[in-house]
């Protein structure tokens, strides 16, 4: 369902098929993402079906839509990253680097130039988004990695993988900080409007860190029927304080 923000009203009432997983909006269409890795757009106007396919063979994971709203990518079971028009939705390029293994999220950077991709294998991959090149390979989790997320300038990207440690990259593929929690798994991630503190949620805590500090600034207990992945559809545009209200409730 989609629904409007300003009076709750109710715009469109849509059949995506079995399993669906994630939505988003993408220019003038959206997007339904099935966890079988079965994408369908709809005329975010109109509710009417533009296509259905199968965009990621044998399932995957989150799609991740380019800042132009001109493409999406959408990692594969099979280790495999691809990117998909929306003009046409024909497949522009496919992308391999992660041993066969799911890729559960993609993140292109604020200025669309670099993508990143994460998966079970543990690694992250960066690439050049316009040609599909490989850029850097980004070795340091113990676990497989669920999130990823870019600062609002574009200069460090952050991921969160399941265990409780959160690391921090740069653009150009080397480690800029690791902040490490007591425990648990970490469940979601985002930044600060001005890049300066992220919030990432590990079991029952929200936790705010100061970036240039590397040490928590706020932690607060989150409630088990209120969990903290409340906050992973969180934009940079969001205040700390704000994430982490969502965090609480």
């Amino acid at each position: 369902r989609v629904y409007r923000i300003a009076d709750g009203s109710l715009l469109h009432d849509v059949e995506h098929g079995p399993q669906p997983w994630w939505a988003r909006f993408a220019g003038d269409v959206f997007l339904g993402i099935g966890v079988d890795g079965n994408v369908t757009a709809w005329d975010l106007k109109t509710g009417e079906l533009r296509k259905r396919w199968d965009a990621a063979p044998g399932g995957g994971g989150d799609a991740a839509i380019a800042p132009s709203d001109q493409e999406f990518a959408i990692g594969a079971n099979d280790g495999t990253l691809r990117v998909w028009s929306l003009k046409d939705f024909s497949l522009l390029r496919t992308m391999s680097g992660h041993h066969s293994a799911t890729i559960f999220n993609a993140a292109y950077s604020p200025d669309g130039e670099v993508l990143a991709t994460a998966g079970h294998d543990r690694i992250l991959n960066l690439w050049d988004a316009k040609t599909g090149e490989h850029r850097h390979t980004l070795i340091g989790h113990s676990s497989a990695v669920d999130w990823l997320r870019w600062s609002p300038d574009g200069q460090l990207l952050a991921s969160g993988a399941r265990e409780a440690t959160v690391r921090i990259w740069t653009r150009r593929g080397a480690s800029h900080r690791s902040l490490i929690a007591e425990r648990g798994m970490t469940n979601c991630i985002s930044w600060s409007p001005d890049g300066k503190r992220l919030v990432s949620c590990v079991s029952d805590a929200a936790i705010v860190w100061d970036i240039d500090a590397a040490f928590p600034s706020t932690r607060q207990r989150v409630s088990s029927r209120a969990p903290c992945r409340a906050t992973a559809g969180a934009t940079p545009a969001r205040s700390a304080s704000t994430l982490q209200a969502r965090a609480h409730r």
